[in-house]
């Protein structure tokens, strides 16, 4: 299949439609909920967009992605598809069924999926974001008071990992990984994984 790097807009119309919504919302998740739009285009870069079809070959891609994989020091060794370390990330993402997801498969990156479905069949969208900010790790460590192992487990859970996955990263008992999500869970008073990564990220306001 050949490569193609063009924008967005040369999408068939079903995923274009998606995509560039998927977009809006992801960037303003990103910035705050109460920024109109014009405020944050302003302010912050757009996301880059590229998409991937199943077997995670690139099909479209924003003639600025290659800029971006430069700029954050990742190499392609295929140029139908994304660098190693953020093909992985992706893999590991879809391989849990998720139709969206989050990871940070390099540093000072922020990747999320989007899995779409049209008249061509499923693709996956992915963004990524360049994350400006202080560690998000070293930033959360210090807010919520979590000990080194704790933030172990959460730069794991950011990277996408499940239970199973992190504790064989980390050579502990699955069960092991439950409390210490537990643990997070109360102190960063999150009801769910997408409510911790959100606060982690500071991407909306603390949960009542």
């Amino acid at each position: 299949m050949a490569h193609r790097a063009v924008h967005v807009a040369f999408l068939p119309i079903v995923y274009r439609r998606r995509v560039s919504a998927m977009t809006r919302v992801h960037a303003m998740e990103s910035c705050g909920r109460e920024e109109s739009m014009e405020q944050l285009l302003r302010r912050r870069e757009a996301p880059c967009l590229v998409v991937l079809d199943q077997d995670y070959r690139i099909v479209s891609a924003e003639l600025r992605l290659y800029g971006f994989f430069a700029s954050v020091g990742c190499t392609q060794r295929d140029p139908e598809r994304l660098p190693p370390e953020m093909e992985a990330a992706v893999v590991n993402l879809a391989r849990h069924g998720r139709e969206t997801g989050v990871a940070f498969p390099v540093a000072g990156v922020m990747l999320r999926t989007n899995v779409l479905t049209g008249p061509q069949g499923r693709c996956i969208a992915v963004t990524l974001e360049r994350v400006r900010s202080r560690a998000p790790l070293d930033v959360a460590a210090e807010r919520f008071g979590l000990s080194g192992r704790e933030v172990q487990v959460l730069q794991l859970i950011l990277r996408g990992y499940e239970a199973k996955a992190i504790a064989k990263e980390l050579y502990i008992a699955e069960s092991t990984v439950g409390e210490y999500f537990k643990h997070l869970s109360v102190k960063i008073n999150a009801r769910n994984r997408a409510e911790m990564i959100a606060r982690v990220l500071d991407w909306r306001e603390r949960p009542s």
